[in-house]
């Protein structure tokens, strides 16, 4: 064979690399991908923060696909956070790319009530109102209508609170 053709290897999809900074929720699929070529075909293989990536570093393990030069690591957990470096190399030379993973815990915040709503509404004596409640919660909310009502003329009790009703 022609030594000529022979190539150290070389970046062939740097689109695909552009993004260094992978911060994702707990429990989500990674893949990081570094495409190459070179002749020989290239070797490549995974460093975890400069250091020999094992399978047994992480439960579960992970999946290289040679053909797609990727690394993928599903269902990733804080300890997975740190810098993975792909080293891609033949006789001719290695080259290298890092990317940095940040795994975001979901933390339970309270619920959120879309601002404006529910609006003040108005109508005639006997006519139907109608109000709306839009709510963003990570978890189940329980949602309730309250009512402020009067007793004996008046709406707060002898503790200062209001006197209320609870519809649905």
């Amino acid at each position: 064979e022609n030594s000529n053709n022979k190539r150290a290897p070389y970046w062939t999809n740097t689109e695909k690399m552009e993004k260094r900074l992978h911060a994702v929720p707990a429990a989500n699929t990674v893949k990081f991908r570094c495409p190459a070529g070179g002749n020989p075909t290239p070797a490549m293989r995974w460093l975890k923060n400069g250091k020999e990536f094992k399978q047994e570093h992480r439960i579960g393990g992970y999946k290289v696909r040679n053909q797609h030069w990727s690394l993928i690591m599903e269902s990733v957990v804080p300890s997975d956070k740190g810098n993975y470096t792909c080293v891609v190399e033949n006789e001719y030379g290695s080259i290298n790319h890092t990317y940095h993973l940040d795994v975001v815990e979901r933390s339970p915040h309270r619920p959120i009530l879309q601002a404006g709503l529910p609006a003040n509404a108005s109508t005639v004596v006997g006519g139907d109102v109608e109000f709306v409640c839009k709510v963003y919660s990570d978890a189940q909310p329980h949602i309730q209508w309250i009512k402020h009502v009067e007793k004996n003329g008046s709406k707060y009790g002898p503790d200062g609170l209001p006197y209320l009703k609870v519809l649905k």
